[in-house]
């Protein structure tokens, strides 16, 4: 996707910029490495569509608890203004809804970002987050499911999602190296399979999440 693209080149651009010497900006300027902690609630749409007919299957819905690694970077812009950048990666599977004999969960989700921070005062920042979002689906049928009059059989379906997240938090400075996050986040992913015989299900998912990271700013 080109949002990925430019993502990826700003954090290339970044990185290389030197970090100036602003007395409240600098003590968020730089590498990090958080762990993080998310209570995510999925909604995944399920249709139906083999090239010659269409239906709505069912809206899943499904909350878990996902943990992970964040890796950033931010460049002093003045004395109030940052931006970073990072990337992320999950460390576990999530539940993402059940239906009758139909599973669904999420696996391998990691993403890019960009994050414009407004310092407030030397211990606190305010941000918001733009993010490129990729997650493996994996939906399962544990039998053989009728759904107007058309049989779908048991059997696995994995497919890869992409998505836009979008995300405002605030930071919080516990010393000069520990930092606890806190975060909103809501990703929009797009629709994913259906459309021939071979893959008539398709799936649309979409995530929201509350963030808890602690991190150590290097």
């Amino acid at each position: 996707m080109k949002i990925r693209n430019k993502i990826i080149a700003l954090i290339i651009s970044l990185i290389a910029m030197p970090t100036f010497a602003y007395s409240q900006a600098k003590n968020f300027a730089g590498p990090s490495l958080a762990g993080y902690g998310a209570f995510v609630s999925h909604t995944i749409k399920s249709d139906f569509n083999d090239g010659t007919t269409k239906f709505h299957i069912v809206d899943l819905g499904g909350n878990d608890i996902e943990y992970g690694l964040d890796l950033g970077y931010s460049v002093i812009v003045n004395n109030n203004f940052l931006i970073g950048v990072g990337v992320t990666h999950s460390l576990n599977d999530t539940d993402a809804g059940k239906f009758l004999v139909l599973d669904f969960k999420t696996k391998d989700h990691k993403s890019i970002y960009v994050q414009p921070t407004y310092v407030l005062n030397n211990n606190f920042a305010g941000f918001v987050k733009l993010g490129y979002h990729e997650v493996e689906g994996v939906g399962k049928l544990t039998s053989n499911l009728t759904v107007n009059s058309v049989t779908l059989l048991a059997g696995t379906t994995k497919e890869k999602f992409k998505g836009i997240g979008y995300g405002f938090g605030l930071k919080g400075l516990i010393n000069e190296n520990i930092y606890i996050q806190a975060e909103a986040q809501f990703i929009d992913y797009d629709k994913e399979g259906g459309g021939s015989d071979a893959d008539a299900v398709s799936f649309e998912p979409d995530t929201v999440s509350g963030i808890i990271s602690i991190g150590y700013k290097f």
